[in-house]
């Protein structure tokens, strides 16, 4: 469909809003960390008692948490902002002439927008975020608002499934993890918004993304151990070729 000034303004309306609301997602971000270290702990607590552990490993549990969310500075907030409202204003010109579409690919944008920050404050990606979003896209392509049912569903299949490989041949080659789950389910939502077609291109811009955060962070030294999550990147990659297939079929 085509992108007339009016669409044109929701879109880099609706790009300033997820922009301006950083902020306000990644306190957010913190509770929701929060929330689920104290779920996770209460969780493996109940499963020990169930299974009649002794008491000192019960004490042990008890101290146990995921990794402590890192705050994150107001520099990296402000890049997260500006790409997030450009991946964002390029994604919803796809939807443009379908409020539907639009709003959907807006929810789209702030749930991933969410995901990144818990990805860069704890090294996670909550299933509570990802999955539900990708179940929207999966409606969305049955409703007609999006690639057809068939391409929909394999996207998802074949983006879960080709990185859920590659973590695992990795972890079975190298004996050490070096591609969480969570990006796998990622890239299955990038299928199921945008269809399997589209899946080379949202990893490989992806890879280009992560390669200049790298070398950013590395400020050009080359040899500077860093580490970025891949969630991120690939979250932006999949709403900037999102903007690329239109929606409305």
């Amino acid at each position: 469909m085509s992108l007339d000034s009016h669409s044109l303004i929701l879109s880099i309306l609706g790009g300033s809003l997820a922009s301006l609301a950083v902020p306000l997602l990644d306190r957010a971000a913190g509770r929701l960390l929060a929330g689920m270290d104290a779920a996770w702990a209460r969780s493996a607590l109940d499963w020990a008692e169930t299974a009649g552990a002794p008491a000192e490993t019960l004490s042990d549990l008890g101290a146990l948490h995921l990794p402590a969310p890192a705050p994150l500075s107001p520099r990296i907030l402000l890049i997260l902002a500006v790409l997030a409202g450009v991946a964002t204003t390029f994604a919803l010109t796809a939807a443009a002439g379908a409020p539907a579409a639009m709003a959907a690919t807006g929810l789209l944008a702030l749930g991933l927008t969410l995901a990144i920050l818990c990805d860069l404050r704890a090294r996670l990606l909550p299933d509570v975020i990802v999955l539900p979003l990708a179940g929207l896209g999966l409606a969305l392509a049955t409703a007609g608002l999006g690639p057809p049912v068939e391409a929909s569903l394999i996207g998802f299949i074949v983006g879960w499934g080709s990185l859920w490989s590659l973590a695992a041949g990795y972890r079975l080659v190298m004996g050490r993890e070096g591609m969480g789950l969570g990006d796998a389910k990622l890239f299955g939502l990038a299928g199921a918004w945008a269809g399997w077609q589209a899946l080379p291109a949202v990893a490989f811009l992806a890879v280009c993304i992560s390669l200049i955060g790298l070398l950013i962070e590395a400020r050009g030294n080359l040899n500077a151990r860093t580490s970025l999550p891949f969630g991120p990147s690939l979250a932006l990659s999949a709403l900037i070729v999102m903007g690329a297939i239109p929606l409305v079929r």
